[in-house]
Parts: C-alpha cells; sequence; structure tokens
C-alpha cells in the first residue's frame, strides 16, 4: 500500500488513480508486468468475488448449479503462432518482411478479434452522417464526392501539391500483447497502397510486453518506416516509458529533423480515457499522458504557433471532446477524434492512400472518418457480434474560439438561475443528455454531447442555444456516428461519478477554457453534492401497485409535490425470490414516466432473458441478470454479467474473463453483441477497446448472488444494491461448442418475482420503495 501524494489518500501499489481525489501520476517500470487477474463488478449488477472454497458438487438450487471460481494462476495468452524472425542482412537498417512475416498471425487473431478493417472505399455507409456547418465540403483536388451517406472515391487524376509526413505514435499495451492489434493496424498500413515516395509514415513502438510481431522487439522502443508492403528500421532507442512526454517528443523531433515536409500530421494510437484521465496506457510503465503532458511534448518538438500539425488524431476512446482539442489548439489544426469508444480494430488504415490527394486536414479528416466506418460495417458485416456504437469527427480548432465564447453567453445565464431555483429541472436535463462511455465500459466519465445538452437548454435560453449551435455546426466540420444524438464533440459534465467530482471540476478550471462554464458546473456540483431538499424519509416504506393489462404488468407508484420536484430519474427492479430470506437481482429497467400529478408508471412485460441452448434448446430455471444502459440515445441497450471461460491442456493456463454482454432488444428480440472484459480495479478508468467474441472460449457461465433485504434505522427498505450479501454464488453453464443465444421468455411462478422502484434526486441520491409482487 502507499499513499496519495496529494490527498493521503491509502492506495494500492500498482493504482494509476486516486479513488478519491482523482489525481494520476507515473510509475517506475516494474521487471514483470503483473497480469494476475482480478474480478470487479459494477454496483448495477450482482457483485462477483472468487470464493476460498473449491466447488462443491453437492450443493445447488433450482436447477442451477452452484460453484466457487478460482482465479488462473497465469492468464491464458491467445495460442497465434508467431513466424520465426527474418535473418537481418542490413545492421542500421532493416525491413521486417512484414507481409510474409506476420500473415499467420494475422489470419488466427482476426478470428478472435474480428476483421482487418478492409481497404475498400466504394460501400455505402448505412449510418448517421453529421456534417458540420461546411454542408457543401469540397476537397482542394477534385473528388466525386457527393453528401447524404455517399463514401469517399479517390480520383487517381488528382495529387496533393504538399509533402507530408505522418507520425504514429503506436503504444502496444495490452491492446497488443493480449490481442495483436497494433500488429494488425502495421499490416493495414502496409497494404494501404500508400505512395511512400510522396508521404513518409513513420511508426514508433513500444509499451507492450510482446508483439504479435516478432521483430518488434519488446525491450527496445523503435521508429519503423512504412515501405511498400513493408517496414524498415530506421532508429532503435532504448526501452522508454511512452507515458512520459519526452518520449513523445523526441519522436516527433526525430521524424522533423529527419523527415522533413509540407506538413504533418500526428496519430496517438492506443487506450484513450478521456480528457480528464488521459491516452495511451504504457503496461511496461504503468503510466500515461495527460493533457498537460501531451501540450508539454509538441511544446518540446518544436509545434505551436510557428508550427502547426496538420491534423492531429486520437485512434482512441473517448478523445473527441472540447477539452481535448482546447488542450492542443496551439498545436494542430485539424482534430480527428471519437466521442465514443472505439472498437478493437480501431481506424482503417486503407485512408494512408489518400493522402496523394489531399493537402488540408479538414479534408483528409473526412476520409479518415468515411474509411474508419467502411471498415467497421465491413468487420460487422462477417462478424455481426462485433457491432458497437461508432463516432469519429474533425474539428477546426481555429474555431474553438467562437464555441468558448457562445458557450460563455448560455451558461453564465443558466448558471445564474440554477442559484435561484433552477437546479432541479437542469439536472433532470442533465440526466437525459447523450453520454459516451456507459455501454462499452463500466465507468462513468460524465462526457455528454454539446448540442444535445444545448438543445435540452434550448427552449428557455432560445438565442444563446442557437448561437451555440451554429459555432458548434462551424467547429465540427464533418461527423459520423451510429447513434443518436451525438454531433461530434462532448463536453465534461458532473452527475454519475461523484467520487472524481472535485478534482474533474478542478482539471476543467485548470484548462482556462470557458469560465463561465468552469463557474456553472462548479455550483452545479456543489448543489448536486448537497442534501436533498424533498423528504423520502417514507418513501422505504411506499409500496407500487401492479395492474395486469393484457400481457402486460402496469406498474405504478405514488411520489408527493416535494418529492415530485426533487425527482431527476428512476428505474423499476425485478428482483426474484430465492427462499424466505434471500432474493436475487433479475433486471433493472428505465423506462419509466412521470406524470403531472406525480404519479410513476412503468410497464413490465412479464418477459426475461433467457440463455438458450443451440443444441437442446433448453434454458435454466432462472433468468440472465442485466440492466438497462440509459445513455441518452434512445435504443433498448443492455449489459448481460456473464464469466468466459477458456480451457487449455494445462490447468494453469485456463482463463476467466468476467465481462458484460452487450445486448440489444430489437422488435422483442434480444441480439447479442460483443463483449467486453471487465477490468480490474487498476484500469477501472481505462476503456476495454476489444470486444470479445464469446465463440472463441469454451464454456459460458451465468451467475448471479443473492441478498437479503436491509433497512434503515427508520425501518425504510434500502435499495437492493445496498442490501447485505448472503456470499453464495449460483449459475448456470453452457458449451461453447453447442451454441447458444438469447430469447425473452415470459417468466413463471411471478408470485417469486417482485418489483421495487428506485429513484434519484436531483442531487443523485439513491431511495427504493418497498417490494410489491406482480399479478399472477
Amino acid at each position: 500500500m502507499k499513499l496519495c501524494p496529494y490527498c493521503n489518500n491509502a492506495l494500492e501499489d500498482t493504482a494509476l488513480f486516486c479513488g478519491n481525489c482523482g489525481a494520476q501520476w507515473g510509475y517506475q517500470p516494474q521487471e514483470q508486468p503483473q497480469q494476475q487477474p482480478q474480478y470487479y463488478y459494477p454496483q448495477q449488477s450482482y457483485e462477483y468475488q472468487p470464493q476460498q472454497q473449491p466447488y462443491d458438487e453437492q450443493q445447488s438450487y433450482a436447477g442451477q448449479q452452484a460453484y466457487g471460481y478460482q482465479p488462473a494462476q497465469q492468464p491464458y495468452a491467445y495460442q497465434y503462432q508467431n513466424p520465426q524472425p527474418l535473418q537481418q542482412t542490413q545492421p542500421k537498417k532493416k525491413k521486417v518482411g512484414l507481409i510474409a512475416g506476420i500473415a499467420a498471425a494475422v489470419l488466427a487473431l482476426v478470428i478472435i478479434i474480428g476483421a482487418v478493417g478492409g481497404g475498400s472505399n466504394n460501400s455505402t455507409p448505412s449510418s448517421n452522417q453529421h456534417v458540420g456547418g461546411n454542408n457543401s465540403h469540397t476537397p482542394n483536388q477534385s473528388q466525386n464526392n457527393t453528401q447524404n451517406n455517399t463514401q469517399t472515391n479517390t480520383q487517381t487524376n488528382s495529387s496533393a501539391s504538399k509533402s507530408k509526413t505522418v507520425m504514429i505514435y503506436m503504444v502496444g499495451s495490452d491492446l497488443e500483447s493480449e490481442y495483436g492489434s497494433a500488429s494488425l493496424d502495421i499490416f493495414e498500413m502496409a497494404e494501404s497502397g500508400v505512395d511512400v515516395n510522396a508521404n513518409n509514415i513513420l511508426i514508433y513502438t513500444g509499451g507492450a510486453s510482446t508483439w504479435a510481431i516478432d521483430i518488434i522487439p519488446s525491450d527496445k522502443n523503435c521508429i519503423y518506416r512504412l515501405m511498400t508492403d513493408d517496414i524498415e528500421l530506421v532508429k532503435e532507442c532504448p526501452s522508454a516509458n511512452m507515458g512520459n512526454s519526452s518520449t513523445l517528443s523526441e519522436f516527433m523531433s526525430f521524424c522533423t529533423s529527419n523527415y522533413p515536409a509540407d506538413e504533418y500530421g500526428l496519430i496517438l494510437w492506443n487506450h484513450g480515457a478521456g480528457p480528464m484521465l488521459g491516452y495511451g496506457l504504457d503496461e511496461n510503465y504503468n503510466d500515461m499522458l495527460d493533457m498537460s503532458e501531451l501540450k508539454k511534448a509538441m511544446t518540446d518538438a518544436g509545434f505551436g504557433s510557428g508550427q502547426k500539425l496538420e491534423f492531429l488524431g486520437f485512434d482512441a476512446c473517448l478523445m473527441g471532446s472540447i477539452e481535448t482539442a482546447w488542450g492542443v489548439k496551439d498545436y494542430a489544426k485539424y482534430l480527428i477524434a471519437s466521442q465514443e469508444t472505439e472498437p478493437g480494430i480501431g481506424w482503417n488504415y486503407s485512408f494512408l492512400k489518400q493522402l496523394n490527394y489531399y493537402d488540408s486536414g479538414e479534408d483528409i479528416g473526412k476520409v479518415i472518418v468515411d474509411t474508419y466506418f467502411t471498415g467497421y460495417e465491413e468487420t460487422v458485416a462477417q462478424y455481426p457480434q462485433f457491432e458497437a456504437d461508432l463516432t469519429l469527427s474533425c474539428m477546426d480548432l481555429s474555431k474553438i474560439g467562437d464555441v468558448e465564447e457562445s458557450l460563455n453567453s448560455l451558461f453564465e445565464k443558466v448558471d445564474e438561475n440554477i442559484l435561484s431555483g433552477y437546479f432541479p429541472k437542469v439536472s433532470r436535463q442533465r440526466n437525459q443528455v447523450k453520454s459516451f462511455g456507459k455501454y462499452a465500459t463500466n465507468f462513468e466519465y460524465d462526457l455528454v454531447d454539446i448540442s444535445h445538452l444545448v438543445s435540452l437548454l434550448s427552449p428557455d435560453y432560445s438565442a444563446e442555444a442557437s448561437q451555440v449551435t451554429a459555432d458548434l455546426q462551424s467547429f465540427v466540420t464533418y461527423s459520423r456516428s451510429n447513434v443518436e444524438n451525438a454531433s461530434g464533440v462532448s463536453i465534461y459534465h458532473p452527475y454519475d461519478n461523484t467520487g472524481y467530482m472535485s478534482s474533474w471540476i478542478s482539471a476543467f478550471e485548470s484548462l482556462g477554457f470557458a469560465s463561465k462554464y468552469a463557474d456553472y458546473i462548479a455550483n452545479f456540483g456543489t448543489m448536486l453534492a448537497n442534501p436533498s431538499d424533498a423528504s423520502w424519509k417514507a418513501f422505504g416504506a411506499t409500496k407500487g401497485v401492479a395492474i395486469k393489462d393484457g400481457t402486460n404488468n402496469e406498474l405504478s407508484i405514488q411520489l408527493t409535490q416535494e418529492q415530485k420536484e426533487n425527482y431527476a430519474s428512476s428505474a423499476y427492479y425485478i428482483l426474484k425470490k430465492i427462499n424466505d430470506d434471500e432474493y436475487m437481482f433479475i433486471f433493472a429497467g428505465f423506462d419509466t414516466q412521470l406524470d403531472e400529478d406525480g404519479t410513476l408508471s412503468a410497464s413490465y412485460d412479464n418477459k426475461a432473458v433467457f440463455a438458450v441452448s443451440d443444441k437442446t434448446g433448453a434454458a435454466a430455471d432462472t433468468p440472465v441478470t442485466m440492466y438497462q444502459v440509459r445513455d441518452g440515445s434512445g435504443d433498448q441497450k443492455y449489459s448481460v454479467s456473464a464469466i468466459f471461460w477458456l480451457f487449455a491442456d494445462d490447468i494453469a493456463d485456463w482463463r476467466t474473463d468476467p465481462v458484460e454482454w452487450q445486448i440489444k432488444i430489437e422488435d422483442g428480440k434480444p441480439k447479442a453483441l460483443g463483449a467486453y472484459l471487465i477490468p480490474d480495479e487498476e484500469k477501472a478508468g481505462i476503456p476495454q477497446k476489444q470486444m470479445l467474441d464469446y465463440t472463441t472460449y469454451s464454456s459460458i457461465e451465468f451467475s448471479f448472488s443473492t441478498r437479503i433485504p436491509k433497512k434503515d434505522e427508520s425501518g425504510n427498505l434500502l435499495p437492493y444494491f445496498q442490501w447485505d450479501s448472503t456470499g453464495c454464488f449460483y449459475g448456470s453453464e453452457y458449451d461453447v461448442a453447442e451454441g447458444l443465444h438469447f430469447e425473452c421468455r415470459e417468466i413463471d411462478n411471478k408470485e417469486d418475482y417482485f418489483v421495487m422502484f428506485v429513484i434519484n434526486d436531483v442531487q443523485g441520491n439513491t431511495y427504493a420503495s418497498d417490494m410489491f409482487t406482480l399479478p399472477g
């Protein structure tokens, strides 16, 4: 254990962030990176704790096999076959022989993480396309470019007039050591067909404990130049922390000194954790770059007011924010980044071929966005289980001052009003706004879409909101998404993650951006932390009612006028009674409505989601546990908790991956998407880009724990996840070889199922009603 140097909070030795104050710092490298799996489950679902006792075959309940999990002693490594290193004949400059060298690795890895993302540039996207204020976007060179969902097509008789050097800072991390994602993208770059005589593409490698391309060392950092169908080693460096600003600045300086060009681009490849936590987790040094370090690196490399990058791109999660844009505005002309998490395949590097046809960062950004969606759509067509929420946008950093000014004008007024009674309404609006990172992680980043937030405020601030909207349309030159209410750029707004709220508000204030907005979120955070103004003391003793209406149950409960005014959001929990004292959590739904008279209601169709064997058609007696994800997109999204098991000849190589499995319900049918690994506490704030495919595992287990009802000192029932845990876990196992799918089935024995309304007030406090039964 060690103490946080900022607040003296006790921390694990390997912690990247302080859970109390949010501080972040780097560590000295470890001789062996720690890889022992840990298990952590979000509060919304059951809490998984490895049991110390071995499996007892005698324990069972209602056909559900009870078991204890034993974490594997060593993580299981996917058995892709790396080729033998090629003989080196050039001691100073080495060609990797890439195409021949990693073909076997790529073929095996594709099975694990999905298709490479192909290079076809003539498909028609099905995603939402958001073009900024420049609706007649025309590249500086002649191109067949039609708006409204048409794909960029390269004109071979066009050519850019400026030479380019593109620097790719590839922090391998677990994305490479576990999944080979960096090697796949290098392979994709080599196959892109880029004109290497006109463009210098330089790749800096490091930050991973192993590389799928054997010739890339893990104990050294290297700079490679992209050649035709190959890469060439141009500089070998001692091992260095890629979470240190000097490592990035030295790479950039090497590129500008040895490969001068008319224009420079920088791509930052790896994990992203949003502007408040940073980018680029080096697993060898357990460190990442925050925004101040990124700025220092670019300053030290000679970029700034005198010379700017033509474009700066984050092939990383959650970096498409106004805070990121403000931080890099002095160093780049255009920013290309995603509001949402990125799937494991990341960008489609076939865009490199089109560098010959464009000089403007705006035009290059549009090509990157379009090819990103093309590669994703090709992957999902072949591997539907890798469907994911997708966003990517290009921002004109010269326009950010206008956005700052109009945001200040709007939120100066909002701030005045929340101090005089407007806070409950703004809190409810904040709860409804589109947020990012909620569906593909179990961490709250409190990043919301600026345009959607402003649109919710617009009825009360029409003129100011209209100006912000106009400035955002000019700032976001091109944006695409496949979800609603994602308009191209996000912003931090406190709400869900109260543990980090104080430090993140301070971090926002230190940016020097939009001081009136900073004042607003500081006051909002203060009011959010205040005690509730309403009396909820008796709510835990209040029962709702369920009235059968055809095949549905209409659930309702009555709030007082005071409670109604203090209400922010709600859910209904479906619980199953296991015996006289124990209950298990089945489902949490957020489709609730609050009427003008204070009636809170929801409709439940008496169905739950069951896992069903493809071979036998049999389902477990108990539904899977799942909760609805409310992220402002309007989709019916859910997360199902499961354990993916991968067996090996040696039991020490068995792998147990706790996951959240993404489910969408469309037309009453559940659709299984990808699953993401629940990270250990050390990496709780780092989104897991890899979407795991259950078919690459041996078996799937759905487990649940039970709890005993608990009341407060006044005798009111507490919310389910504040009840006492029994420590008992039950589960059902499915053989992957036999196949598996999900079905919505009507529940039997409805007398065993209970309902609880759970309410969040405008201060973020949680209250639960008493339980009531479903009609028979």
